[in-house]
């Protein structure tokens, strides 16, 4: 299991934009990239963040997994 601490990568308590949410990608590709099955985004110290941001973070984990369901992963926030 792969644990990414999100207001640590960000120092932000309001999470808005996609671009910002680009940020994670090499944090997302380096956890998944040794073969977890469970990734936990920890949010602790975020207050809210947008769907945008949301759903960037969704399509990169899809990225780095496989489009085509070629690899399971839970994701826990």
């Amino acid at each position: 299991m792969a644990t990414i601490p999100v207001y640590d990568l960000f120092q932000k308590l309001v999470l808005v934009t996609r671009d910002s949410a680009r940020t994670m990608q090499r944090h997302l590709i380096d956890a998944l990239g040794h073969g977890f099955d469970k990734l936990v985004l920890d949010f602790k110290g975020v207050e809210s963040l947008t769907p945008s941001f949301f759903d960037e973070v969704l399509s990169m984990i899809e990225e780095a997994t496989g489009q085509h369901g070629e690899r399971k992963v839970t994701v826990r926030v």
